[in-house]
């Protein structure tokens, strides 16, 4: 028999998922509008524009795309463990999906600091 206090600690996991996918996508549509602020800003007061003012459309549908994966991976884990719960059984986290989520957050991190630190 499932127990209900699992069942909800399963559903806040997954809108946990959901809000920071929301977030990403957010923070991703603000960094791509950066770039044109950028360019329309040093368009109207002659200033130089950034080595980077390109990056950030590329660099914002990137944190687009993470968003997307996020949602799609709370639905999918949302989807494993309540299947699990039904059984009875444990759902674990792959070492595999892990590992793989901790290499593109770091790399998401470190473009970020790039393009932040050349600007």
């Amino acid at each position: 028999m499932a127990n209900v206090t699992d069942q909800l600690a399963n559903e806040r996991t997954f809108l946990a998922y959901l809000r920071t996918a929301l977030a990403c996508i957010g923070f991703g549509f603000v960094i791509a509008r950066f770039g044109l602020f950028v360019r329309e800003l040093t368009a109207t007061t002659g200033m130089r524009e950034p080595n980077t003012a390109g990056i950030s459309a590329p660099l914002g549908v990137l944190m687009i795309a993470v968003g997307i994966g996020l949602a799609i991976f709370g639905g999918y884990r949302y989807a494993v463990v309540a299947r699990s719960i039904a059984q009875g059984t444990q759902a674990q986290l792959s070492v595999r999906a892990a590992a793989a989520a901790v290499v593109a957050l770091c790399a998401l991190g470190l473009i970020t600091a790039f393009v932040i630190y050349h600007t």
